[in-house]
């Protein structure tokens, strides 16, 4: 086997470097998406025609007042 030196260190140091970078961003970017699904839900509960116009429903037609179409 041949001797440990700084050179026969680096391609295994950068790739563990690269893994625990790519892990942390995936999971804050999770967490992140989580958060604001659960925020945007939470605004939509008290606002029901908020998700009802995110979808693209016409809630006016439906209840039978001006619609687009």
């Amino acid at each position: 086997m041949p001797p440990i030196n700084p050179k026969s260190l680096t391609m295994p140091l950068a790739a563990f470097t690269m893994a625990f970078v790519l892990l942390a961003y995936t999971r804050t970017s999770i967490s992140a998406a989580r958060s604001s699904a659960r925020l945007q839900r939470e605004v939509d509960e008290r606002s029901w025609r908020g998700d009802a116009r995110r979808r693209g429903e016409d809630i006016e037609r439906e209840e039978g007042g001006k619609g687009k179409g």
